[in-house]
Formats: structure tokens, C-alpha cells, sequence
């Protein structure tokens, strides 16, 4: 959850991404020539020893890599929620009925999901192709020209901003209904009201507009000031950026959204003093009302230092007795004791340093500029074509982080086991309860997933549990 916060600022970022995502075909007569430059410059290519290099053919390459490597890892995965028989460790555990609905569940999903990423990569490359992005730039600084001001870096990348994001707003919303009211609906999950998912619109786009804008505005200062250290500064201000995030954020931004109400009684009792066996600082506790919108169920805790506040949803305080929460609990509060949140917040430290840091190299390449259209070289601009070339190794970063949060996970479930919760009993009723998926293919679970499997997890408990029963016996 911390880390979250962590990257709240590059939510804003990647949202400009999806301005790729929306089809737009009627543009002013005045705008096409900027808008075929992206495809004219296609054969002014430099020349690298003797290599022709395109910045906009590399990025639209790592697109399409990109894209049919996903597209494997989705058939990959399909073929598992096709079986029809339960894994042997579930049999006893799991019925046949629960069993076909985790299966028909995340097959319904990863089909809609398909479905969504084809389009999506469609339209994106076709409006790679016509200039969509130079497009929206010059619309920016035109509205901002009727207003009487023109040739303003900074009004101008908030303009595309806030152009960017609500034309992904808009995108998603169909998709976004179709989830919820279709697919979570048929499961058993959605509890939302239509009056409350525009509502949520509404405000998630508010905000991103009203936190994003000035942090765009700072960044962008900081690039124009800072020279070839702009890496150095830019780092220290999101660092700080992070910092206040997570104090801000649980406070003043999600109860917005949900309401918080203190856990009483003989729960927050036996939550204190687990916490005080495992030495896990916990302050407050609060019940959220997540139920309002699903069924599904979760716990984190967020805070500084020696102030942390556990947030329990709704539905896992009414579906689960007290000793699964605790088990549920034990491992949450192991991420804390064994540093987990720490060592992740380092390590995404040092990816953020290596972004800014590559793309003081870049920040002035006027080629790169041209290859997509532009014929001046907003920093903005720079950052958002950056990150299409960043594309590789963003894939590769992200399977790494991915491989050490399930390294993490399954030292929190042998932290648990070490209190006593040595079964997996509240971890198959979570994934009972969620239909989460139950046969996953290695290779979709190892770049996608951040937790192990549910079978990989429950051996890892069965065997940690074997061997701290022989050390207390030996």
C-alpha cells in the first residue's frame, strides 16, 4: 500500500499514455500537415553507424514486442481456466462447484481483457501513426492562445494533461461499466450503484487534474533549472512528493471516498495484542466500507515509523471469524517487521534515479522530437516519448519487482507461521470468497503476478509449519 503512494505521481504520467487510446478523426484542415509529420519523418531516419534509427519506429517496435509477447501470456493462461479438473492439494478443500467458478470468473475476465488491450493497441498505433499526440499539443496551446496566452510551456503541458485525462476518462468508462455491471455483476460481486460510479468518475478526475497540474508545473521548473542534474533534483522532489502523499492521502483523500469507522470490542482487543506480540506498532484501527462498492475483501496498514493504522474492509470483518483475520493480519504486520515496505520503497528509489538520470540524455534530442511531429522540444513532450522508449526495460523492471514482492510474500507467510498461524485455512477461504484464480500458468504468474499462487503459498506454509514443528520439538 505504501508503495503506492510511492507512485502516485507516475499515475498521472501514465495516464497520458492512454490520450493514445481514443479515435479521433475529424480534425481542423490547418492541423494536417503537423499531423502527417510523425509519418513523413518515417524515412529521415538517422544514420548509426550503419544502421538507419528512428526513434518512431523503436517505440511503435516495442509496441508491437511488447504487445504479442502479452498476447502469448494471455493464451498461455487461457488454457489454464479451461481445465476442468481441481489440483489434487484442493480437493478436500474446495468444491467443485467454487472450483468452476474461480475458472469461468478469471476466464470471463482475461477474454474481456484481450478484447480491450487488441482494441486499445489498434488505435494506439493508428493514432501513433497520424500525429494524434502533435495534435494535441497544438490544440492545447490554441485554447490557451484564445485566452491570451500563447507560447507557455508550462499552461501547455497542464493543457494537454488535462486533455489527456479526460479523453482516458472517457475511453474507460465503457469498459470500465462492462467490468463492473456486467462481469462483476454475473459473479456476485459488484455492489455499486450506477449513481456511485459516476460519482467516482467525476472525482478521480477532479483530483488527478487538481493534484497533477501543479506537480507537472514543479517538475517542470525543476528540468528547466536544474541543468544535467535535473536527475538529482527531480528525485528529491518526488521523494518529498511521496512523503507527503502518504500523509496526506489516508487522511484527506480517501474519505472522499469511503468511510472510516474505528474497530471496537473484542476484535481491535485481540488485533492490539497480536501486535503487540509481533512488535508491530499499531496505533488505530479503522473498518472501511468497501462493501458499497464489492464483495471482495483485503486489509492493509499504512503510517510513519511507529505510527501505523490497520484498515480492515467491511466484508472481511463480516465473512471472516477473528483468528482468519488475525492470520490475515500476521502477515500483513510481517511485511512491516521484515522491512518489506522499506526495501521496496529503496529499490523503486533507485528505478525512479535511473528514469530521470536516462533522460537527461534525451531531454534535448531533437531528433526524437521530430520523428513524432514536433518541431520544438517541450520537455513534457520529451518525458512522454521517453517513456515508449523506456518500454523494454520497464518490462523488465517490473518482472523483478514482481519476482521480489513474492519473495517477500512467502517471508510474511513464514513470519505468520511462526506465531502460530500455521495453516493456509484463511488463505483458501480468501480465494474461496474472491473466486481468485486457482490453476495459473507459470509464466503468466511470474511476469504478471505479485503474489504467488495459492498453491505455491500453501505448500511454502506446509512446509515452514513441518519445520518449526521440528525445532520446537528438537
Amino acid at each position: 500500500m505504501v508503495i503506492f503512494f510511492f507512485f502516485f505521481f507516475f499515475f498521472f504520467i501514465n495516464k497520458i499514455q492512454y490520450i493514445l487510446k481514443f479515435e479521433h478523426s475529424l480534425f481542423p484542415l490547418q492541423h494536417q500537415q503537423k499531423m502527417t509529420i510523425a509519418a513523413e519523418t518515417l524515412n529521415s531516419g538517422n544514420v548509426i553507424g550503419n544502421i538507419q534509427f528512428n526513434y518512431f519506429y523503436v517505440v511503435v517496435g516495442f509496441e508491437i514486442l511488447n504487445f504479442l509477447f502479452l498476447q502469448y501470456l494471455y493464451q498461455r493462461q487461457l488454457k489454464c481456466y479451461k481445465g476442468k479438473e481441481r489440483p489434487s492439494e484442493l480437493k478436500d478443500v474446495i468444491t467443485e462447484e467454487e472450483f468452476k467458478k474461480s475458472q469461468e470468473y478469471g476466464y470471463t475476465r482475461l477474454v474481456f481483457k484481450i478484447f480491450t488491450s487488441n482494441l486499445m493497441f489498434y488505435i494506439e498505433m493508428i493514432l501513433y501513426y497520424i500525429g494524434f499526440i502533435p495534435y494535441l499539443w497544438d490544440l492545447s496551446g490554441q485554447i490557451l492562445g484564445r485566452f491570451g496566452y500563447y507560447n507557455n510551456e508550462y499552461l501547455q503541458s497542464i493543457g494537454l494533461f488535462s486533455i489527456s485525462i479526460i479523453i482516458s476518462t472517457l475511453q474507460d468508462i465503457p469498459f470500465s461499466l462492462y467490468s463492473t455491471f456486467v462481469i462483476e455483476q454475473k459473479f456476485g460481486f459488484n455492489k455499486m450503484t450506477i449513481g456511485l460510479f459516476i460519482k467516482d468518475k467525476i472525482m478521480s478526475l477532479v483530483l488527478v487534474n487538481v493534484i497533477g497540474s501543479p506537480v507537472i508545473v514543479a517538475l517542470l521548473y525543476i528540468m528547466n533549472w536544474a541543468g544535467d542534474l535535473l536527475w538529482f533534483y527531480v528525485w528529491i522532489f518526488l521523494l518529498a512528493f511521496a512523503f507527503l502523499a502518504i500523509t496526506l492521502y489516508p487522511t484527506l483523500i480517501q474519505p472522499l471516498f469511503n468511510t472510516y469507522s474505528p474497530v471496537e470490542g473484542e476484535l481491535q482487543e485481540a488485533i492490539f495484542d497480536l501486535a503487540k506480540k509481533v512488535q508491530f506498532p499499531a496505533t488505530k484501527m479503522f473498518i472501511v466500507n468497501e462493501s458499497k462498492r464489492s464483495s471482495h475483501s483485503n486489509a492493509y496498514f499504512y503510517g510513519f515509523f511507529k505510527n501505523k493504522r490497520i484498515v480492515l474492509y467491511d466484508t472481511l470483518v463480516k465473512n471472516f471469524e477473528k483468528e482468519e483475520i488475525l492470520a490475515v493480519l500476521a502477515h500483513e504486520m510481517g511485511h512491516y517487521r521484515l522491512n518489506h515496505v522499506l526495501k521496496s520503497f529503496i529499490l523503486s528509489q533507485f528505478h525512479i534515479l535511473f528514469i530521470f538520470y536516462s533522460f537527461g540524455f534525451f531531454i534535448k534530442n531533437t531528433k526524437m522530437y521530430r520523428d513524432f511531429g514536433f518541431s520544438s522540444q517541450p520537455i513534457f513532450i520529451g518525458l512522454m516519448l521517453f517513456q515508449g522508449l523506456l518500454k523494454p526495460v520497464d518490462s523488465l523492471v517490473s518482472f523483478l519487482l514482481n519476482c521480489n514482492s513474492r519473495k517477500h510474500e512467502y517471508e510474511a507467510d513464514t513470519f505468520a507461521v511462526n506465531f502460530g498461524y500455521d495453516t493456509p485455512d484463511h488463505l483458501i477461504k480468501l480465494y474461496v470468497k474472491d473466486s481468485g484464480s486457482l490453476i495459473v500458468d507459470p509464466l503468466y504468474s511470474a511476469y504478471h503476478n505479485s503474489h504467488p499462487t495459492l498453491l505455491e503459498r500453501m505448500a511454502n506454509i506446509k512446509k515452514q509449519a513441518a519445520i518449526a514443528k521440528k525445532s520446537k520439538s528438537d
